[in-house]
């Protein structure tokens, strides 16, 4: 997105670069599983960039097991990162793209958990027809390798290319993307 003329905005708890500003690339360290983090992040970036126009949201965690087999730790971190993360971040974003009558959102998951995946969609469900007629957009895209930087790299790539998304469903057929849907 940054080769495409974007300001980007980067935040995660380990970045394998020092974080700070690098022109178009802003890099953050921020967790932000935490509620607190995810405002000192948006505060940063409305900073250094103003309003955010596109929100992505990578969820990394999924439960492996089944469900007996599943604590209850590793149950409210998977719920956690899989709706509270998102959650959070869309509430924080849609502000300012609904102010502005534009905006995009996506959500990527592993679709590796049928609960993680139906959670997560039906949160993109509610928060694309709560939005509808703002000219904010919120869709999902479900990949089995949504850890790959590659994959994430062509989201990102169809984000500055389909500047007319649409309220639907991402798909692999309907994006070009190279994993799995």
């Amino acid at each position: 997105m940054v080769d495409a003329g974007h300001s980007v905005a980067l935040a995660a708890p380990n970045l394998d670069q020092q974080s700070g500003d690098f022109g178009r690339l802003l890099r953050i360290q921020s967790d932000i599983a935490s509620p607190a983090e995810v405002d000192d992040v948006f505060h940063a970036v409305e900073r250094r960039m103003g309003v955010v126009d596109i929100l992505f949201v990578r969820v990394a965690r999924a439960v492996a097991g089944p469900l007996l087999a599943t604590a209850d730790t590793e149950w409210d971190l998977l719920l956690d990162a899989g709706l509270g993360v998102p959650f959070r971040c869309i509430r924080r974003a849609v502000p300012g793209m609904a102010g502005r009558g534009w905006g995009r959102i996506v959500i990527m998951s592993s679709e590796c958990g049928t609960f993680a995946r139906n959670a997560t969609a039906g949160l993109v469900r509610s928060v694309a027809s709560e939005l509808s007629g703002t000219g904010v957009t919120v869709n999902a895209v479900f990949s089995a390798d949504a850890g790959d930087p590659a994959c994430v790299v062509d989201v990102a790539e169809l984000l500055v290319h389909s500047p007319g998304i649409s309220g639907e469903f991402l798909t692999v057929d309907s994006a070009g993307i190279r994993a799995t849907a």
